[in-house]
């Protein structure tokens, strides 16, 4: 396999390494996409729902811009979560049907965003260019501010 791609302009893509972290990413924030979508759907708590909801779209705008990278850089790849990440859902819809509890789903949707930073971080370990790397770095930012946020739901009473 080629180290660059070439683009469909005839110019030189990305590296194949930049375009597996780019996917790795995509994928990523498609999980964080569904599981908070999954989340939102389960919790009582309007509060909790609108939040999750709102983290729903910001992830699925993540992948957009990501892929919109990609796509510029030569990649044509899916938009699918990871095999983890649906079965990450799935626990969700377990833990909602039967403890019928919106904290359990919080402490889900925490564990889930510990996982993405952690992508996050080892992304930023690698070799990016200029604009992947800036795009990245300005994600990793808001999704540790939406970790802090998400988590600051922990120390909320349980609606009744």
């Amino acid at each position: 396999m080629p180290d660059h791609f070439i683009a469909p302009d005839g110019t030189s893509g990305a590296s194949q390494a930049e375009l597996d972290v780019l996917h790795g990413l995509i994928r990523t924030c498609k999980d964080g996409e569904n599981g908070f979508r999954t989340a939102a759907d389960h919790v009582k708590d309007p509060t909790l729902r609108q939040a999750f909801d709102q983290q729903s779209r910001e992830r699925a705008g993540f992948a957009d811009a990501l892929l919109e990278v990609a796509r510029r850089e030569g990649a044509a790849f899916g938009t699918k979560g990871h095999f983890a990440g649906v079965l990450h859902c799935g626990w969700m819809n377990v833990k909602a049907a039967v403890l019928h509890s919106d904290q359990a789903i919080l402490a889900e949707c925490v564990r889930g965003e510990n996982v993405a930073i952690r992508v996050y971080d080892e992304a930023l370990q690698q070799e990016l260019s200029g604009d992947v790397r800036a795009l990245v770095e300005r994600q990793y930012l808001h999704l540790r501010d939406a970790h802090d946020f998400v988590r600051s739901f922990e120390t909320v009473e349980p609606a009744s």
